[in-house]
């Protein structure tokens, strides 16, 4: 387990130039500036109440701390972190009470209060209970799958598509 400090206020990593040994561990890491951590959790809580901060744990297994955030640098950048729009209609203008939420490689159709749809390494999953609730939420739909109706149900009767709880 390896214990960083990290301050109160800006929530950044925060290193004490007063200790030195074997308990701490720095480098410069690209994107983040230097980072250190300490293998001891006395140690680190010291430090931390001193500078002003607080303890994270973390445990990295197998791989340097320089490789663990490059990592988590690299999944912020492709897009993990939700993101949610209005559908636009074909003028540009946003369409209200409908969304599309891009959260990692899936991507959510929502209607309302209900997500309709899920697309996600090239399976569509679709809501039992919502997918066909109105008139409005299939025009959408259908604008989401790019495809009628009667495309969708079809897909769905030859097992394509897979209706389950996407609300739950």
């Amino acid at each position: 387990m390896k214990y960083f400090i990290k301050s109160n206020k800006t929530g950044n990593f925060l290193s004490d130039p007063e200790k030195e040994g074997e308990e701490r561990f720095t480098e410069k890491m690209p994107m983040i500036g230097r980072v250190e951590f300490y293998t001891k959790k006395s140690i680190a809580e010291n430090i931390a109440e001193f500078v002003g901060g607080y303890v994270v744990a973390m445990d990295i297994p197998n791989r340097s701390k320089k490789e663990f955030f490059a990592e988590r640098k690299r999944k912020q950048d492709k897009g993990f972190k939700m993101k949610a729009q209005n559908m636009v209609n074909t003028n540009g203008n946003a369409i209200p009470n409908q969304f599309i939420i891009k959260h990692g490689k899936a991507e959510y159709f929502q209607s309302y209060n209900s997500v309709i749809a899920k697309r996600e390494n090239g399976k569509v999953f679709l809501d039992y209970k919502y997918w066909d609730y109105s008139r409005t939420t299939g025009k959408y739909r259908n604008l989401f799958l790019n495809e009628t109706k009667k495309e969708t149900q079809a897909k769905i009767d030859n097992g394509e598509y897979i209706l389950t709880d996407l609300n739950n």
